[in-house]
Formats: C-alpha cells, sequence, structure tokens
C-alpha cells in the first residue's frame, strides 16, 4: 500500500514536470550575433525561410499553402510571421523573401522598410510599398532615384521603377523599389492575388514576380519527381520481429493515426502502397538501405535493434508518436511528403537528408526520467559523437547549438532535434524526430561537404560517411549516453554537453518586463536543460526558456515572452 501510494505521488509529480516541461518548452527569442571565441560574426545558417505577413487569416493561409504547393520541393521552409514576431527582429537573417499583404501600421512598416534598405527581399500583395517606403508619387514617370534613412539613422539610396501598368487605365500596378547599395529588392503591387483558385492569372503574376524580380525558385518540369508509395521493410532478427509482430493487438496490422501498416510476407498478397496504407515486407531486405552495412556497425541492445525502414511515407514521427512501440524501435524514413518540426513548423526532407524516429522508454524515477527535458540534449550529443567519435574524425567542428540544433563550423545547420512525450503509469514515452543533413548540400550544407572541406583546408582524407554508417553510430551514441546517465552517472551529459556546445561564456542581452535591455553572459544549463544566464551586477544565474517559433540562439538578444 505505501509503495503503491509513493508511486502515485511520483507520478503526479512527474506529470507536473512535464505538463511544465511542454508549457514552457520553449520561451525565448534571441536577437541578432553571438561573440565566439573572441570574435564577431554574423550567422545566416538556417535553411531559407520565406515569410508571410497578413493581418487577414484566410489571405495568410491562402499564400502559405500556394507556396507550400508551387516552390522548388525541400529548397525553402514557409512561415506565417506575427506582429509580435516582426517587432522581435529575429527573422531577417535566414529570410530568403518577405510577403506582406495588405495595409500596415507604421511600426510594422518600419521594419520591413528597415529589413530591406539592409538587403531584404520583399514583396508586397495588394500593398503599395512606395507608401511605406515614403518615395513619393511615381505618376508618370519610370524610373526615379530617392533617399531613405534606415531606423539606425543611416541614409540609403533608392530607385523607384515602374514595371507594369493596367493596360486599360495605365494606373500603376508593380513598382520595384533597389537598394542600390545592399541590393535590397522590394515589389509593390496592387493586384489583388487571391484566392487562387478564382483567378489563374493572378497565381502566374504571383510566381513570375517571385521569381524573375525576387529570384525565388518553382517547381519546374525537372524537379517535378513523381513521388511514389511503395513498401516498406521490418529489420530486425527474427526472434526480434517475430516478438514484436506476435505483440500487435491486430494481426500483422498497426494503425497508427491516418496511417494504416500492413505487415506481409513476400508470399502473401501485397496490398498497394499509399499515403494512408503502406504494406511492411518482414522477410526481405530493401533494395536502397544495406541491411547488413548497418548492422556491422550497429553496437546496440535495444536502439535500432527493430527498425522500420520507409523509402516514402508522410511523417515518420506519425508512427512513434501515436503508438506504444518497444523501447528503441527506430523509423527511418528515406523521404517525407509532410515533415513537421517543433510547433508544426515545415521539416524540409530533401534527398541525401538522414532522418529518423525513436521511442524511448524512461522510468519516471530513473535519473533521466527526473529530468525529462534533458532528453532533447542526450539525442543531439549522439548525433554530435555519432559524427566526430571515430578515428581521424573527432577534429571536425560539429557542435551543438542550444537547445535542440546541430551545427558545423558554429554557422552551419546540419540537423535538428523534436521531442514529445507521453506518460503512461511510471514511466514516459518519449519520442525522438532528429534530421541529419548527411550529403545533401542544399539548403544549407551537410556533412559530408563539412568532410570535404575539412579534407581540403588540413591535407587530410577522411573518408566521406555512408548513410548507414552514420545512422548506426548516431544510435550506439544515444544509447551509450542514456546507459550511462540511468546509471546514475547524469554529469557525465552535462559535462559532454557543455564540452560541444557552442555557447560557453557567450555575451547576451536580455529584455526584461518593462522593455529595457540589460546584459549578461550564459552561464550553463540547468538540471533541466533551461539555459541559465548571469545577468550583469545580478546574484544568482536567471533560467531562460526558448520559443522555437521566435529565436535563434546564434544570435545574441533575448526577448523572454511573460506570462
Amino acid at each position: 500500500m505505501f509503495n503503491s501510494a509513493r508511486s502515485l505521488v511520483s507520478a503526479n509529480l512527474h506529470r507536473k514536470q512535464l505538463f511544465q516541461y511542454q508549457l514552457n518548452t520553449f520561451r525565448c527569442q534571441l536577437g541578432r550575433r553571438i561573440d565566439h571565441n573572441n570574435s564577431t560574426t554574423t550567422m545566416s545558417s538556417k535553411p531559407p525561410n520565406i515569410l508571410v505577413y497578413s493581418e487577414v487569416e484566410p489571405v495568410r493561409l491562402e499564400l502559405i499553402a500556394t507556396l507550400q504547393r508551387s516552390l522548388e520541393p525541400d529548397r525553402y521552409t514557409v512561415y506565417p510571421l506575427s506582429a509580435e514576431q516582426v517587432r522581435g527582429r529575429a527573422w531577417p537573417d535566414s529570410t530568403a523573401a518577405l510577403i506582406v499583404h495588405g495595409r500596415l501600421e507604421t511600426s510594422l512598416a518600419e521594419v520591413f522598410a528597415d529589413y530591406f534598405l539592409n538587403g531584404g527581399k520583399l514583396l508586397g500583395v495588394c500593398s503599395d510599398v512606395v507608401g511605406m517606403f515614403d518615395c513619393g508619387e511615381v505618376g508618370g514617370v519610370t524610373r526615379v532615384t530617392k533617399h531613405l534613412r534606415d531606423l539606425r539613422g543611416e541614409d540609403h539610396e533608392v530607385q523607384v521603377e515602374v514595371i507594369a501598368r493596367e493596360d486599360t487605365s495605365r494606373t500603376v500596378s508593380i513598382i520595384a523599389v533597389d537598394e542600390l547599395k545592399t541590393c535590397g529588392r522590394a515589389i509593390s503591387t496592387q493586384i489583388e492575388f487571391v484566392p487562387f483558385e478564382d483567378n489563374k492569372q493572378n497565381l502566374e503574376i504571383l510566381k513570375h514576380v517571385l521569381c524573375t524580380e525576387l529570384g525565388i525558385n518553382f517547381r519546374t518540369s525537372h524537379n517535378e519527381e513523381a513521388l511514389c508509395y511503395q513498401s516498406a521493410f521490418l529489420i530486425g532478427s527474427k526472434e526480434v520481429n517475430r516478438k514484436f509482430l506476435s505483440g500487435l493487438s491486430i494481426p500483422n496490422k498497426l494503425k497508427v493515426s491516418d496511417l494504416s501498416l500492413h505487415f506481409c510476407s513476400k508470399s502473401d498478397l501485397i496490398p498497394a502502397a499509399s499515403e494512408s496504407q503502406l504494406p511492411v515486407l518482414t522477410d526481405q531486405p530493401p533494395e536502397d538501405f544495406s541491411t547488413q552495412l548497418f548492422h556491422d556497425y550497429l553496437k546496440t541492445t535495444k536502439i535500432g535493434r527493430l527498425t522500420l525502414y520507409l523509402p516514402l511515407v508522410t511523417s515518420s514521427m506519425i508512427i512513434v508518436s501515436n503508438a506504444t512501440l518497444p523501447h528503441g524501435f527506430v523509423a527511418i524514413p528515406r523521404r517525407q511528403t509532410r515533415g513537421t518540426g517543433r510547433n508544426r513548423n515545415q521539416w524540409l526532407s530533401p534527398d541525401g537528408c538522414a532522418m529518423f524516429s525513436l521511442q524511448l522508454h524512461v522510468p519516471l524515477d530513473s535519473s533521466l526520467g527526473q529530468r525529462l527535458p534533458m532528453v532533447q540534449h542526450l539525442i543531439a550529443l549522439g548525433i554530435v559523437l555519432g559524427i566526430r567519435n571515430q578515428p581521424g574524425y573527432g577534429e571536425l567542428d560539429v557542435r551543438l547549438k542550444w537547445p535542440n540544433d546541430v551545427y558545423a563550423n558554429g554557422r552551419s545547420k546540419l540537423g535538428g532535434i523534436i521531442v514529445n512525450s507521453q506518460l503512461e503509469g511510471t514511466r514516459a514515452v518519449v519520442n525522438v524526430g532528429c534530421g541529419v543533413n548527411l550529403s545533401n548540400s542544399t539548403p544549407t550544407t551537410c556533412v559530408n561537404d563539412v568532410i570535404e572541406e575539412f579534407n581540403r583546408e588540413r591535407g587530410e582524407r577522411l573518408e566521406a560517411l555512408g548513410y548507414e554508417q552514420l545512422l548506426a553510430q548516431i544510435f550506439n551514441e544515444i544509447e551509450r549516453i542514456f546507459e550511462e546517465v540511468q546509471r546514475g552517472k547524469v554529469e557525465v551529459l552535462y559535462d559532454l554537453y557543455r564540452r560541444y556546445w557552442l555557447h560557453e561564456g557567450q555575451s547576451v542581452t536580455i529584455r526584461d518586463r518593462d522593455g529595457l535591455d540589460v546584459t549578461g553572459t550564459v552561464a550553463g544549463i540547468d538540471e533541466y536543460g533551461y539555459l541559465l544566464v548571469k545577468v550583469d551586477g545580478a546574484g544568482e544565474p536567471i533560467c531562460v526558456h526558448p520559443d522555437g517559433n521566435s529565436f535563434d540562439m546564434m544570435k545574441g538578444l533575448i526577448i523572454p515572452k511573460y506570462c
């Protein structure tokens, strides 16, 4: 009775901890620059974003959906931009283009104008950019030069050019504004583009303006690849596979969200593969994934020993997030059609990216169970060490960006992580999604590019990492650290994280509740993995929670969201 009551109290405490973790993960926003190794460098390394701002939700959603359907695949991420995020100014560095619809209040217009004047690309959809930048009347003039001033008081010379007029009234309909020194470019249009389904001509105008005037790449016939769903494969020993299949509640079938997995042998009648239904072959290997090579490198006892390999799936996270699977179960998607990251953000899945989803079972009374937020840091370390912990590769500059990204050479994003958890009795079921750019040089850079650059600069001859090799080595490192922590060696995780992160001694500025900026220094992470900042002149470090929608730790301004 006493043990049962104690277990119930413990579970309730962990539920409260998990709720608070999910509520606070994550709550801060960071601004512009990082001081690393006594040098100041502008960081711009994420996949290029196309941001959409409109106060009218149907217009915003229509623009976003149209862009996601029309852009060159796996090249850009498309996000909505809120007024709060505009004022936070954490978004410009990774932005390939900003699309603004309708009229703007003065404070927002000033920020967008500043973005353009300092080299940004901007499209006004049914929005008067000329008025926004106070360029004056253009009238019948085709081209005119103006002088403007940005928010820092610096002067800019801009050229305003009429590039289209309406055929009937000769009214100016599209105007280009160019900053001649920074190469910023803004396009003002007075054509109502939405809804596109009712006016295909306006859709073509939108594409033409973005492509021709702002350099955004759209789908063409040669990159319109046919994504065909095909059979998945269950990879594991006969005994591991048998035990898993015998434990299914419905014989040879697993239903997860909108996807049904049908486990078949090659002698069975194999159903057709589709977005909602995938046959899973249990007794033959895939053609494009070497199971022998994978198992040659795999040294684990649990993680990766039962693997589902999927040539194409909407998202591998829906599998682990909607079923209780064996501890260490891994789903490896070769391609994803609708991958999502934290806060439902778009997750690019280009060919050459090594992706996986993993399920871990963590007892709540264990060392890691009492520090569940540290799981994402453990996984990030597994990726870094999976790359670096082999002979000759230890000097590759692959490090951690708090809280959940992996960077190369302090500037280029190699991978990212998402984690969600559910409580089941006295354990947490932790679902992890990871993507690591392995051999895809776009949209940022990849591991094998880093190796090639290292060889060129150091005169080394390190070999490129293989797909199966990297995945197996990441699983080896995750399990090694996981088991050490669960044996009570928690300090191993904290020490490794501090050893391989990018932020030791980083100077930052924090905006307080009153809107005032105070300076400080990154002092480490607390026992739950949250950032500690020592504010100048203050006593104990303060704890900062990040917000994945609006911050970039490679910058140095923290703007907490105060409740």
